[in-house]
């Protein structure tokens, strides 16, 4: 019986202090991917919503082009809709870069 103890506390691994360090390397490694994560989606996100509008922006172009008279020749960008659309592009476009000039805490 004693050479099971003995053989025991032989194998036994040794007993020590937690790894504090590794522990919080792991915990900043978890966080990090947590945030690339929501990053990733974020950019997805934002990403289609452009899609959509540059797909939406060139229907209206299209449907601009049908508009015209068959007379005009090229002059379809000084037409009202026309004037409108491109507004509505520099609209989104300075929304769409305004987040670039903002300070980072925001």
């Amino acid at each position: 019986m004693r050479a099971d103890a003995l053989l025991h506390e032989l194998l036994a691994a040794p007993e020590r202090e937690p790894d504090e360090v590794f522990t919080r390397r792991i915990e900043r490694l978890v966080l990090a991917e947590r945030s690339l994560r929501s990053a990733r989606r974020r950019v997805l996100r934002q990403f289609v919503a452009e899609l959509a509008a540059l797909a939406s922006l060139a229907v209206a172009v299209q449907l601009i082009r049908r508009l015209a008279p068959p007379d005009s020749e090229g002059a379809i960008l000084s037409s009202p809709p026309a004037i409108g659309v491109l507004m509505l592009l520099l609209v989104w476009l300075c929304a769409a870069t305004r987040t670039e000039f903002l300070p980072a805490d925001h």
